[in-house]
C-alpha cells in the first residue's frame, strides 16, 4: 500500500472544470452551426429525447463525398448483404470476394459517439474538438482523410443526462455527478442497446443498422489503451488519439490488408501522454 505521504497533492481545480466553462446542449447548438458554415460539414437529426431535446449526428467529409451521400448510403445497405456469415457469435466469416468489389465504389464510415453517459464530462468537448480539428486545418492529414472516409459523430448522445449533471456540478463542484449517468428517465444508455426502450440507444443504433456501412467503427469506450480513452473523473480528452487511429485505418486501407486487419489496425492504441 502506498503511505500517504508519497501522495501528491492533487489541485481539484486542475482536474475538475468548472460547470460552466462545459458544453451545454445550447452551447452545443452554437457550436453544431458553427461548424456547419464548413463546406465539409452536414448536420442531421436522429430523435427526440424524453426531454425534448434532439439528437445530432455531424456528417464530416469532403465535398465530393458529401455531394454523393445518398449514393453512398445506398452502396452500404447493398454491401452489407452476403459480406459476413455468423457460424457461431464468436466464430464470422467476411466474403474478402464481396468485399473486394463493394470497397471500390463505397466509401467507409467511422462512428465516434460521445457523451452516452451525462457525467463523463469530456467526451462532448472532445467530439467537438475532434470536428474542429477536421474541419479548420488543424490536423495536416485532414484532407486525405475526408476524402476517403465518412466521419460521424454523435457529439452528445445524452444531452437530457448532460444537462442534469451540469446542474449538479454547478451546486456540488468536486463531486462524481452521479445525477446525469443516466438519462432523463434514468436509464443506464448503455444497458439498453438490446431492447432499445429509449429514444437514445435507439438513435444510436439506427446510424449502423438502417443507414451507414461501416468498414471502420470506432465507438467511444473508456477504458484505458483504447483510441478514445477518456475520463470523467480528469474530464481530459486529446481528439488527435481519434485522427491518428483514423489515419492509421486508411494506411492500412492503402496497403491492401483485408477488413479484418483494419479493424485491427485502427483499434490500437496510439501512444499519447492523455491516454
Amino acid at each position: 500500500m502506498v503511505e500517504k505521504d508519497f501522495v501528491p497533492p492533487l489541485d481539484p481545480a486542475l482536474t475538475q472544470v468548472p460547470a460552466r466553462e462545459l458544453v451545454s446542449y445550447e452551447s452545443l447548438l452554437i457550436e453544431i452551426e458553427k461548424l456547419c458554415r464548413s463546406e465539409c460539414v452536414r448536420t442531421l437529426e436522429y430523435g427526440q429525447t424524453p426531454g425534448r431535446r434532439k439528437i445530432h449526428l455531424l456528417v464530416i467529409s469532403s465535398p465530393e463525398n458529401l455531394a454523393n451521400l445518398d449514393r453512398h448510403k445506398e452502396l452500404a445497405v447493398r454491401a452489407r448483404r452476403d459480406l459476413v456469415r455468423y457460424r457461431t457469435l464468436g466464430d464470422l466469416e467476411i466474403n474478402e470476394k464481396v468485399l473486394a468489389e463493394r470497397q471500390a465504389n463505397a466509401v467507409p464510415s467511422v462512428l465516434i459517439h460521445c457523451g452516452a453517459f451525462g457525467f463523463e464530462a469530456s467526451h462532448v468537448e472532445g467530439g467537438i474538438q475532434l470536428a474542429n480539428l477536421l474541419t479548420n486545418g488543424g490536423f495536416p492529414k485532414a484532407s486525405q482523410i475526408l476524402g476517403n472516409f465518412i466521419v460521424l459523430i454523435l457529439p452528445m448522445v445524452d444531452p437530457d443526462g448532460r444537462m442534469l449533471a451540469i446542474k449538479q456540478w454547478q451546486e456540488f463542484p468536486l463531486c462524481p455527478a452521479f445525477a446525469g449517468v443516466g438519462n432523463a428517465q434514468g436509464f443506464f444508455l448503455n444497458r439498453d442497446y438490446h431492447r432499445l426502450s429509449q429514444a437514445e440507444t435507439r438513435a444510436v443504433l439506427l446510424i449502423p443498422m438502417k443507414i451507414w456501412f461501416f468498414l471502420v467503427s470506432m465507438i467511444r469506450n473508456t477504458s484505458v489503451g483504447r483510441p478514445l480513452s477518456l475520463s470523467h473523473a480528469t474530464r481530459t480528452w486529446n481528439p488527435q488519439c481519434s485522427l491518428l487511429s483514423i489515419d492509421s485505418g486508411l494506411q492500412s486501407s492503402k496497403r491492401g490488408g483485408s477488413v479484418a486487419s483494419k479493424l485491427s489496425t485502427t483499434q490500437k492504441k496510439v501512444p499519447c501522454w492523455r491516454c
